[in-house]
């Protein structure tokens, strides 16, 4: 399975370089992209970001990373930062936010002061920007398609459906669903606050309260199915023979549960494109990268 990266659609005229400021630079004179992510030692945003600095330095652009979520913070697993720092604004030729690094608020300003913005794996309602985001639809497909091949029929999904990744994926996984003659069924589904382990707790709290209506669940994230697993165990359930659980990112945190957390792997590398983009075309920050990911289901059972 091949899952791609690709760039939302944006108006030219708005994204013209004459919209934002001159962009600044260093002494040596690099540009410097600054990448906001929620955590920056995780497998999946670690990943992102590696990705993005090595592209950045065959362009002779600095990367500078900055983490949102404050980890001696009590409500570290809330769903959205409260990050407000402008952490070398002043500096920055652009900004690359991950998925809910910051809130909306946050990303407007940045744009109100000239600082062209990129997202990934989630798009912010009014904000014309490009949004890189994976192909959920395979990822989520293979999840599914194991799933039926072993024999469930009822399969639930857990997810944040505030981020657009996580509503793809759960369109995905309907549309997959129908095209094995499985009607996707409302009552399956269990919304998860954020994308961590404490959505994923109590979204399997909520599949318990109902009775255990599933065989088998696909979570919108790893973290979202590790807090599944724990809520299920906690409640004496054995897994994965009273509930299957696949997740979505092959952490490592997936890997070390017991048992092991079956995933959609998501490896990120940098692309070198045959025919490199023209800077000019909208700005030289948008089209400084391009990631790509391939990837594949890890099943455990």
């Amino acid at each position: 399975m091949q899952l791609k990266w690709v760039a939302k659609k944006v108006d030219k005229t708005t994204m013209q370089q004459g919209f934002f400021r001159e962009f600044p630079r260093l002494d040596d004179d690099r540009l410097v992209i600054g990448v906001l992510s929620p955590q920056l030692a995780t497998s999946f945003f670690g990943g992102v970001l590696v990705g993005i600095t090595q592209l950045a330095a065959e362009r002779g652009v600095a990367v500078i990373g900055i983490q949102t979520f404050d980890p001696g913070d009590a409500d570290v697993d809330r769903a959205v930062s409260r990050y407000r720092r402008r952490a070398g604004w002043g500096h920055l030729a652009g900004v690359i936010s991950l998925v809910d690094a910051v809130d909306a608020a946050y990303l407007f300003e940045l744009q109100d002061n000239g600082i062209p913005v990129v997202l990934v794996s989630n798009e912010v309602e009014g904000l014309t920007c490009p949004v890189v985001s994976s192909d959920n639809l395979s990822g989520v497909a293979s999840a599914v398609a194991h799933l039926v091949d072993h024999g469930h029929r009822r399969i639930a999904f857990v997810g944040n459906l505030r981020q657009s990744d996580i509503r793809e994926r759960y369109e995905a996984y309907r549309q997959t669903l129908s095209s094995r003659g499985l009607e996707p069924d409302d009552r399956l589904l269990f919304v998860a606050i954020d994308n961590v382990e404490r959505g994923g707790a109590e979204a399997g709290q909520a599949m318990l309260e109902a009775g255990l209506p599933s065989t088998a669940v696909v979570a919108g994230t790893d973290y979202n199915a590790i807090g599944v697993m724990k809520a299920l165990r906690r409640a004496g359930l054995v897994l994965p023979r009273d509930q299957a659980v696949v997740g979505f990112d092959d952490t490592e945190a997936g890997a070390l549960t017991t048992p092991a957390l079956s995933s959609v792997r998501q490896g990120l590398h940098c692309d070198r494109c045959q025919r490199r983009p023209s800077w000019s075309s909208i700005s030289p920050f948008i089209r400084m990268f391009r990631l790509s990911t391939t990837g594949s289901l890890r099943a455990t059972s």
